[in-house]
């Protein structure tokens, strides 16, 4: 049985490369749709690959890399050259990666939906761009005259996979350090309260995480994004306490001597062992009192560990509806019977990650959108949208392939938002067709909800980082474009539409005041009302049909928990004109902080069709082999030779060896 030298095979099991691949076909294959007709940017540091048609979106992502460049070497040090970033526009599921085989980065245009990211970083390109720029030059940074340069002359890929020992956290931590404060004023995760009140609401608790809960990628607790949390909070802490160049001097120790583990980088860095590191880091983060609390909530009983609630909605006054997510039981849709605390399951399923699904206005159905994987091609996954009927308990797909999510019944029928690359459209369905209703460019429609008893609209868009509010004539939606919002805020966003049953007035959540908080806004009298005073989140916000009550979702610790709040009687503060109105300039018609130097710079670069020729045929990996020949005591020596091209489409796996006065292969 083949097998690679001693050194190799150290550096497979401690950088956790799999049995399997060890042993099989070291650089895989992947299916991807035909026709995408792929093109390729070139820019000076960047190969961008794309699909034909999606021209000015990898335009703008060159720009946006190029310039992050500087600034992210700094943080990491690193050298691209030619990099290839690929952009593909089919997986609605949508993600971005760096991998050190065959060394790239993937980005998936459709963006992200929900409250992952922080809107006023500015859009999904520059959320995911700079962040996997990060990993990139991370990855790139071999150092010199080490184990891993030594490697580099064998295989580049294997000697960048060093950095996968590295704990998840640092790495993710870095990245979010970087997009937290050298992209957009007040942009990246760090900033962004849904995501740090996530840490304070854990950190406040008797379940704190401990260092190695912070730094490692859970694999089967809550938050599944635990390790982007704690990494970023103990990063943005060494980098401050010990200096910028704390995290790249660790980096560098840890290439030069990487078997000696990042701890001891970590000590080389700044004289202390992780241990100490986490002491200092607890004792240096301030301590919060839980304010007091409205007697008046009523909280549910969900019988089940992990609990993850999203998105309460109301069936009558006293029955919810609601998605959930647990340890020990199936994610779906649920009903919770408040009399009675009793709770059924209506439907299994997974759910579009802004969790949106909407009621018929007589309570007999609902709509909602799922991920349904493609049967044909790996990592692909389409938005579709789905009707459950709740008298027959039968479902039935809405349509098929149109890439829908955040639907909302009408008076006009059945609305929906659908994909487009890094942006979103409004549509409208009727049997099987779908009609464009409006589309912002480059500017993402986030949420829309129809006014009951009324001809408005509720829409959230962001606009070049300021996600804000209008309230519009369904038959004049198109006055989005040009009109200052109805709502907005200079240091924050706003999320999660919703009417009172009489039309009158507008619930939404905003994390403007530093924590996630629900608002009311009342149209007659023009005047905007906080409602809520959770100490770290309260988001997702729907009225009883009755409008006496509130359901909404609360972090607690590592949980989101459902809440009802009595309307009458909860203690509001008033949200004065001023405040309301962000006073930021948005330009429609240019990537923001992006400087001029750099979009002149883009008219020289080359774009042309992209063929992977014949040149992947040169081995991305030559490795040394040992084989026992069977029955004696005689080793065949050989060399093992992989390679693969950009896309993946082809790969291949050869040996040739000595013995005998014979060559084998």
């Amino acid at each position: 049985m083949n097998r690679l030298l001693l050194r190799f095979w150290c550096c497979f099991f401690v950088f956790g490369m799999s049995y399997q691949l060890a042993f099989s076909q070291f650089y895989p294959t992947q299916y991807r749709p035909s026709n995408q007709q792929w093109q390729q940017l070139t820019t000076p540091h960047f190969k961008l690959i794309y699909s034909k048609g999606n021209d000015s979106t990898a335009l703008r992502m060159g720009r946006i890399l190029e310039y992050q460049y500087t600034s992210t070497k700094k943080l990491v040090n690193g050298d691209l050259q030619q990099f290839p970033v690929i952009l593909n526009d089919y997986n609605d599921r949508s993600n971005g990666f760096v991998t050190p085989f065959h060394f790239r980065s993937e980005i998936e245009l459709p963006p992200i939906k929900g409250k992952a990211l922080n809107p006023q970083t500015g859009n999904w390109l520059r959320n995911v761009g700079p962040h996997e720029l990060v990993h990139a030059m991370q990855f790139s940074n071999i150092g010199r005259y080490n184990l891993p340069w030594l490697i580099n002359f064998f295989s580049p890929d294997l000697a960048r996979s060093f950095h996968g020992a590295i704990p998840s956290g640092v790495t993710e931590g870095l990245a979010v350090y970087h997009e937290s404060n050298n992209i957009s004023p007040k942009g990246g995760r760090g900033n962004y309260p849904f995501f740090t009140n996530q840490f304070d609401a854990i950190f406040n608790s008797d379940r704190r995480w401990s260092m190695g809960q912070m730094l490692q990628n859970p694999s089967s607790t809550r938050p599944v994004n635990r390790h982007y949390i704690g990494g970023y909070e103990f990063t943005a802490w060494l980098q401050d306490t010990y200096g910028s160049k704390t995290s790249s001097d660790a980096l560098n120790f840890y290439m030069n001597f990487p078997f000696l583990g990042y701890g001891v980088a970590l000590r080389h860095a700044t004289g202390f062992w992780p241990g100490q590191l986490y002491d200092q880091f607890e004792q240096a983060q301030p301590q919060q009192e839980e304010p007091s609390l409205s007697t008046s909530l009523q909280e549910l009983e969900i019988p089940f560990e992990g609990r993850n609630i999203r998105r309460p909605r109301w069936l009558s006054d006293s029955i919810l509806v609601f998605y959930g997510s647990f340890y020990n039981a199936r994610p779906g849709f649920y009903r919770y019977n408040l009399k009675s605390d009793n709770i059924t399951r209506l439907i299994t399923s997974n759910s579009v990650s802004d969790f949106r699904y909407d009621l018929s206005a007589d309570r007999s159905k609902m709509v909602f959108s799922f991920y349904k994987s493609d049967a044909l091609y790996d990592n692909t996954f389409k938005a579709e949208l789905t009707e459950y009927h709740f008298n027959t308990k039968k479902t039935h797909l809405v349509t098929q392939a149109n890439r829908l999510y955040a639907p909302n019944y009408t008076e006009n029928g059945l609305w929906a938002l659908q994909t487009r690359p890094a942006s979103s459209a409004l549509v409208s369905i009727r049997q099987d067709s779908v009609q464009k209703l409006l589309s912002l460019g480059p500017h993402q429609i986030i949420a829309i909800e129809a006014q009951p008893k009324g001809n408005r609209l509720a829409v959230i868009v962001n606009k070049n980082g300021r996600q804000a509010l209008w309230i519009v004539d369904r038959t004049h939606i198109g006055a989005i474009r040009n009109r200052a919002p109805d709502i907005s805020f200079e240091n924050g966003s706003i999320f999660d539409p919703a009417w009172h049953p009489s039309g009158k007035k507008l619930l939404f959540s905003s994390d403007f005041s530093g924590t996630h908080q629900l608002y009311e806004y009342s149209i007659p009298n023009n005047t905007l009302r906080r409602l809520t005073h959770r100490p770290y989140n309260a988001f997702e916000g729907a009225y009883s049909p009755n409008g006496d009550q509130i359901a909404y979702i609360k972090q607690e610790e590592n949980e989101r928990l459902p809440v009802i709040m009595k309307r009458k009687g909860a203690h509001t503060d008033i949200i004065s004109v001023s405040d309301r109105k962000a006073k930021r300039a948005t330009s429609l018609n240019r990537e923001p902080s992006v400087p001029d130097s750099i979009i002149t710079a883009s008219e020289q670069w080359s774009v042309d069709s992209y063929s992977s020729g014949v040149h992947w045929l040169k081995p991305r990996a030559v490795l040394p082999t040992v084989s026992e020949v069977s029955g004696s005591d005689r080793y065949r020596l050989g060399l093992s030779l992989h390679s693969n091209n950009l896309l993946q489409s082809q790969a291949y796996s050869a040996e040739v060896s000595y013995l005998d006065e014979r060559l084998w292969y």
